[in-house]
């Protein structure tokens, strides 16, 4: 309860932007909402912009995507209503080779995409909070299984076979 994962540029060899800063990436985890308050499943900042897109998870299973910042563009999409107290399979990507797409799936099924302008690749200054918000706002009070990050984005396909492979360990 209240893990995060912070994913930051860094300068090691190789920094995680040399890894990250691709045209496409996605975000995938097994997440389980306790329905107790406003929830970030994954977040993007930048300088100056603790919040340059948040996907959400609202009191009662409402998912929602919000942004205010630089090349996301603006506005909510209501997407996806989950149950309380049970596992999802949470799946966000951007990509770029269609466009600049942010693309959502839950549970191995599409469940809503928004065109948002320019690149939301990690930069020397920029990195992602998974499971809570950058300035730690809104951190992740439910559970938390397996986190994988990739930098393409994946296919419908594989996104649906990571869920139906899973599935049975979260009895989904």
């Amino acid at each position: 309860n209240g893990g995060r994962v912070s994913v930051g540029a860094g300068s090691g060899v190789p920094a995680m932007s040399d890894k990250l800063n691709t045209a496409s990436m996605t975000i995938e985890s097994w997440v389980w909402y306790d329905g107790t308050g406003r929830e970030v499943i994954a977040s993007r900042w930048g300088s100056g912009f603790p919040d340059q897109f948040n996907m959400i998870c609202d009191p009662n299973g409402q998912f929602h995507y919000n942004s205010g910042g630089v090349g996301a563009s603006g506005g909510n999409i209501s997407g996806e209503h989950f149950p309380d107290k049970t596992w999802h399979h949470h799946v966000w990507q951007y990509d770029a080779a269609v466009g600049t797409m942010h693309r959502w799936y839950i549970n191995g099924a599409f469940a809503n995409s928004k065109d948002v302008g320019s690149s939301l690749a990690v930069a020397s200054g920029t990195g992602f909070g998974i499971f809570s918000r950058a300035d730690r706002a809104e951190d992740w009070r439910g559970k938390i299984a397996i986190v994988r990050i990739y930098n393409r984005a994946l296919s419908a396909i594989e996104i649906k076979n990571h869920f139906e492979l899973e599935r049975g360990r979260f009895g989904v």
